[in-house]
């Protein structure tokens, strides 16, 4: 079951800006940079949420003997999430059309490897959820 995940409640809930939570994410670890995997995230948490800025975090971290690698460049990374095709949308922007399964099957299996017969089960509950849903 889909679950909706609305970005502008968690940024509200969490009392941050876009480009802070994209600087919480790199701290919990990413594709794009190093992680840190020494420090427990709730320390992470507490203590970017005390600077909303991940250079001072970085610097507390240290400061309290956490080792941060000096391979941790999370500069490149956090551009790559602002600059990214994928900033948040708006969500009236958002239309739920009903996939083309032929497509989407051809495409899934013959551009990226992804195993048909799997494929199929994936996109029966899709065609299902759009009907449940459709407007």
């Amino acid at each position: 079951h889909p679950l909706e995940i609305d970005l502008n409640n968690i940024l509200k809930q969490l009392d941050l800006t876009y480009e802070q939570f994209i600087e919480l994410c790199i701290l919990f670890g990413c594709d794009y940079c190093h992680n840190l995997t020494n420090i427990k995230y709730d320390v992470l948490f507490e203590t970017y949420s005390k600077h909303k800025n991940i250079e001072n975090t970085i610097i507390e971290l240290r400061n309290n003997g956490y080792i941060i690698p000096n391979n941790f460049e999370y500069i490149d990374a956090k551009q790559y999430f602002i600059n990214s095709i994928y900033n948040p949308v708006e969500k009236s922007h958002l239309q739920f059309k009903k996939p083309n399964n032929d497509k989407l099957i051809e495409i899934l299996v013959e551009k990226y490897g992804f195993i048909k017969h799997k494929l199929v089960n994936k996109i029966n509950k899709l065609n299902k959820y759009y009907e449940k849903f459709k407007d």
